[in-house]
């Protein structure tokens, strides 16, 4: 009898263990999930054991329930503090070209919110200087055009892999236009520094047809677009006035 609650005891040792560091892994290094899968066996042979221990029905239950609770409370928490704001995007119905919002300029657009939404409007030069603080985690962009009379029109947000090119490994049947407008590298995010202007952080995205993208928006296009990005950091700032 003593033999038999000896290794009851020892199934229950191992059980709690295994689960305890399989259910800490799954937790809290969930990339280890997605590449070896070993703390999930963990996790599910120390769950055998703990449950074909001489535990009571109450003692496993707990082992049982509280890594899940746990893992899907601290899931929600974690995603919760690494999203950014959901902002939204108006600008102007003729626009076409590169959209920079720059973060942090105390002399730049007043903060705008909408629905707990921030709001940026963008100018036709597509040139934001905001006062909002940048921000970096998921996403939840939308854009607007708007015309003359302030009516919205959504843009469709789209991805330059969707579009077949000569190096395209597995080609797309489903290729859209390379006609049809939309929002390109939404999402991408930066900093930079020139000269006096000092450091700089900034969103960017491209409102053109995918075929405006390479054929429209070259190295000359960013120069210019750059040198008066500079300029209106360097106005904002007041670099230079005494």
């Amino acid at each position: 009898m003593s033999d038999v609650i000896t290794k009851r005891n020892g199934l229950f040792i191992v059980g709690t263990v295994l689960l305890t560091i399989g259910a800490a892994v799954t937790t809290f290094a969930t990339f280890f999930v997605f590449f070896y899968g070993i703390p999930v066996i963990a996790f599910v042979v120390g769950l055998i054991l703990v449950w074909l221990s001489g535990r009571t029905i109450k003692t496993k239950a707990f082992l049982t329930v509280t890594p899940i609770v746990v893992f899907f409370a601290y899931q929600y928490f974690w995603r919760l503090s690494n999203t950014a704001d959901p902002e939204t995007f108006l600008i102007p119905s003729s626009f076409r070209g590169k959209v920079h919002v720059l973060f942090n300029e105390s002399c730049g657009q007043e903060e705008k919110y909408e629905n707990d939404r921030r709001v940026y409007d963008i100018p036709d030069n597509g040139i934001l200087l905001t006062k909002f603080k940048d921000e970096y985690g998921f996403i939840d962009h939308q854009y607007f055009f708007v015309d003359s009379l302030g009516n919205r029109t959504m843009i469709p947000k789209m991805d330059v892999r969707d579009f077949n090119e000569e190096w395209t490994i597995e080609k797309n049947p489903k290729e859209p236009s390379r006609d049809s407008l939309g929002v390109f590298h939404w999402g991408t995010t930066g900093n930079g520094e020139h000269l006096d202007e000092g450091k700089y952080y900034y969103q960017e995205f491209y409102v053109a047809t995918y075929r405006q993208l390479s054929d429209s928006f070259g190295f000359q296009y960013d120069k210019q677009f750059d040198s008066i990005e500079y300029k209106l950091l360097k106005d904002c700032r007041k670099i230079g006035v005494k």
